[in-house]
């Protein structure tokens, strides 16, 4: 298999789950890959690259254009001689911002190197390389001790929201550096994830009872929870416990306002509707049902 040599964003990892467990092939998420994995490998050792082609196709779609997915797709085109086909998917990697060294040293792509088209796709890359920076301070926190972990902000009222793991809660600060305790963990646990959504009028963060970590009771260890704060004034809305164990973090808002959040430990992915308090998981998970009912407070 050709390995993806730059991560994609999450939410576009998101979408590649919630693509996989809504496909129509029966089995898992995780057995129709490996069911592709083992198609991919087979037509490739037979040197079978028609086979192999739509093998890497149905990887492609299975796996919502990831990068390394189109790199298969490409190989194939050239092995069955169709380099436009190939150029294509390939002009699709570099505008993704990949790069890759294989095309140049794998003889899979060696017809392609030798096609006048494909200097467009090194100098592409060869871009996408480059090193740039252009960032800048915004602020600085007065607070040595907060140990951010994760910054929003609210367009609307020009804030800036940033969760701390030592300190237990949300801040909230201006652009000019002030900033004042918006929200207190609710369980006292490390907060992680946070995310805001002005038209809405309210904030989602999680806390996390991390394992082995000395800022949580042992006896809570591996809980974690979805909290939603009202964005005024900090008071919160809604509690949705996690499942146990769980990590609760990185975490994304849909245009609709539904909130994808995923969990570190278990490794699975979980939907909370924009006003509702029911934990829907994506991922086609091992283990209990897809929907759980959680209570709130």
């Amino acid at each position: 298999m050709i390995r993806r040599n730059h991560s994609r964003a999450l939410t576009s990892f998101l979408l590649i789950l919630v693509t996989a467990s809504t496909a129509k092939q029966s089995g898992s998420a995780v057995e129709q890959f490996q069911s592709l994995r083992g198609e991919l490998r087979k037509s490739h050792a037979s040197n079978d690259w028609h086979a192999n082609l739509l093998s890497a196709k149905k990887q492609k779609e299975f796996l919502n254009e990831a990068p390394n997915s189109l790199l298969e797709v490409a190989r194939a085109d050239v092995r069955v001689g169709d380099l436009n086909a190939a150029l294509h998917e390939l002009d699709q990697f570099v505008r993704m911002g990949q790069s890759t060294g294989l095309l140049a040293t794998s003889k899979d792509f060696s017809e392609l190197v030798k096609n006048t088209n494909f200097t467009k796709i090194q100098s592409g890359m060869a871009a996408n390389r480059s090193s740039f920076s252009v960032g800048s301070t915004a602020f600085l926190l007065s607070d040595s001790a907060l140990l951010a972990e994760d910054v929003d902000y609210d367009p609307r009222t020009k804030r800036f929201f940033i969760t701390s793991v030592r300190e237990k809660k949300l801040v909230s600060t201006e652009a000019s550096g002030a900033s004042i305790d918006f929200a207190k963990a609710p369980d006292n646990w490390p907060m992680l994830a946070v995310k805001v959504d002005p038209s809405r009028g309210v904030l989602w963060a999680t806390e996390v009872a991390l394992q082995g970590f000395s800022a949580a009771p042992q006896s809570n260890w591996g809980r974690s929870a979805l909290l939603c704060f009202d964005l005024k004034n900090g008071k919160l809305l809604r509690r949705i416990e996690g499942p146990h164990p769980s990590a609760l973090g990185d975490m994304v808002l849909t245009g609709q306002g539904d909130v994808i959040v995923s969990d570190g430990d278990g490794g699975g992915v979980y939907r909370v509707f924009a006003n509702g308090s029911v934990r829907q998981r994506l991922d086609d998970g091992e283990s209990g049902p897809a929907i759980t009912v959680m209570t709130c407070r």
